[in-house]
C-alpha cells in the first residue's frame, strides 16, 4: 500500500531525495516547492512510485553486481539521458504520468542486457559509443560474435528479475520497435536514443525517425526539434 511504500522511501536518505527530487522536476509541474516524502507520492501518483521504487532497486542490484566494469558510469549517464529525452517525448505526445514512467522507467533499464555481456565476456564494448551509425552495427556483432543480442539478453534479465511485461518488452524491442508489431514503448525510448546524441541535429531527426513512424507515436517532426532543445535546456540545469 501508499503507506508501505512511503516507509521504504524513508528508511532510505537516497531514495528520499530523488523522490523529492522527481516531484520538483519539470514533469509535474508543481507551483510550489515539496519538502516532504508524503507531498512528493501525492503528486507523483502510486503507480509511477512503486515503478520509481523499482527501479531504484534495480540500480542498486546493478551497481553491486558490475562496480568492477570501468564504464559504469557511463552507463547510469547513457541511461538517465535517454530516460530523460524518452520522457521528455512520451509527454510530447500527450501520455498520462503513468505512461510516461513507465517508458522512463523502461529507458533507465534498457541497455542492461549489455552489462551483462561485459562481464560475460570479460571486456569492454562500444555499447556506450555516442555513434547513431553504430548502432544496428553493434547489435548484429555481437548475434554474429555471441549467437545473441543485448536486446535479448536483457529480457531474459527482466524476466528473471520479475519486472513487468510492459518493461520486458521495451527492453527486448528498443533496437526494433517499428519492425513487426509496433512497440510504441520501446519506439520512444529509441527515439529519446537520437534526441540524446549531439551529432544529430534538427536536420538529422526527420532522416532517423521518419514522419510515418512518428505518427505512429502521436508526434510530428516539429515535436522532435522541440523536445530536443527542451532536452539540452535541461540538461544545462543540471537536470537528469
Amino acid at each position: 500500500c501508499l503507506n508501505d511504500a512511503i516507509a521504504i522511501i524513508k528508511n532510505d536518505p537516497g531514495f528520499v531525495g530523488n523522490v523529492l527530487h522527481l516531484a520538483n522536476s519539470a514533469f509535474y509541474g508543481v507551483n510550489h516547492q515539496v519538502n516532504t516524502v508524503e507531498d512528493a507520492v501525492r503528486f507523483i501518483g502510486f503507480e509511477p512510485l512503486i515503478n520509481f521504487l523499482a527501479t531504484n532497486f534495480s540500480t542498486k542490484v546493478i551497481n553491486e553486481k558490475f562496480s568492477s566494469i570501468p564504464s559504469i558510469k557511463e552507463y547510469f549517464k547513457h541511461s538517465k539521458d535517454v530516460s530523460l529525452a524518452a520522457s521528455l517525448l512520451a509527454k510530447q505526445a500527450n501520455k498520462t504520468h503513468n505512461e510516461q514512467s513507465i517508458i522512463g522507467t523502461a529507458a533507465l533499464l534498457h541497455d542492461i542486457g549489455r552489462l551483462i555481456i561485459m562481464v560475460v565476456c570479460e571486456q569492454e564494448s562500444e555499447l556506450l559509443s555516442d555513434d547513431w551509425h553504430l548502432d544496428d552495427e553493434i547489435v548484429k556483432k555481437e548475434s554474429e560474435l555471441l549467437g545473441i543480442n543485448h536486446c535479448t539478453v536483457g529480457g531474459h534479465i527482466s524476466h528473471k528479475w520479475d519486472f513487468s511485461e510492459d518493461m520486458e518488452v521495451v527492453i527486448s524491442r528498443h533496437h526494433d520497435p517499428f519492425e513487426g508489431e509496433f512497440c510504441e514503448n520501446a519506439a520512444f525510448v529509441l527515439v529519446g536514443h537520437f534526441i540524446t546524441m549531439d551529432e544529430v541535429d534538427d536536420d538529422l531527426l526527420p532522416v532517423l525517425c521518419p514522419e510515418d513512424n512518428l505518427k505512429m507515436m502521436s508526434l510530428v517532426p516539429e515535436d522532435l526539434v522541440e523536445v530536443k532543445h527542451l532536452y539540452a535546456e535541461l540538461k544545462s540545469k543540471g537536470f537528469g
